[in-house]
């Protein structure tokens, strides 16, 4: 499914609306008025992928919005058992080779990387470490 970007945050299409044009007219309808709409949080996963308990209700000023678009990929909303088992593999697999790896081994292992690392791999902060 696609999610709606708004202020680089995400949002869930209100209910009965599944495209950015539906959502577009919406908000012409509604120009002068908030609108109710679930807010992913982004604390500990990286979008496309999202934690479906991690979200709050929020209410737009439907005036102040400048400019909204659809997300690019489709997103991807797991458990956060579910996410957390996907995280420590990507962990193993790809953030072992890189310089700013840490092992935590009085931990999960996790710590640094719910907010730093998608779980198709892509992360901001990656540099290959060199092979010795």
């Amino acid at each position: 499914m696609k999610a709606l970007q708004i202020f680089y945050d995400y949002y869930e299409y209100p209910a009965g609306i599944s495209n950015i044009d539906a959502f577009a007219a919406y908000l012409q309808d509604n120009y002068h008025s908030f609108i109710k709409l679930k807010q992913w949080q982004t604390d500990n996963c990286c979008p496309p992928y999202f934690i479906e308990s991690e979200y709050k209700w929020v209410y737009l000023n439907v005036a102040r919005i400048q400019d909204v678009c659809e997300t690019e990929d489709d997103v991807t909303v797991l458990s956060k058992e579910e996410y957390t088992e996907r995280l420590r593999q990507i962990v193993a697999t790809k953030c072992v080779h890189c310089v700013n790896y840490f092992e935590d081994c009085e931990g999960d292992n996790l710590q640094g990387h719910w907010g730093m690392i998608s779980l198709d791999g892509k992360c901001r902060s990656y540099k290959k470490a060199e092979t010795k």
